[in-house]
């Protein structure tokens, strides 16, 4: 895939360290960033769908009694 160069505007591949036309430096988008927000959102959704973190300890056992015995009288 070509982009144009920020610098002459210029078409360059996506791949290219440099631009072949004036030479200008292509920095990589480091992919490693993208993983670390992947991780830190995923964590934010698990802390804040954890009952134990959300009610502490007593309110979380409450918590999931309450849903187990809803889910028992619902009967077939």
């Amino acid at each position: 895939m070509l982009i144009e160069c920020r610098e002459c505007r210029g078409k360059v591949s996506t791949t290219a360290r440099f631009c072949p036309h004036c030479g200008a430096r292509f920095f990589a988008h480091p992919r490693w960033r993208r993983w670390v927000i992947y991780a830190a959102l995923i964590a934010v959704l698990v802390i804040w769908f954890n009952p134990v973190v959300r009610y502490g300890y007593w309110g979380a056992k409450q918590a999931i009694a309450y849903v187990v015995t809803i889910w028992a009288s619902s009967g077939p």
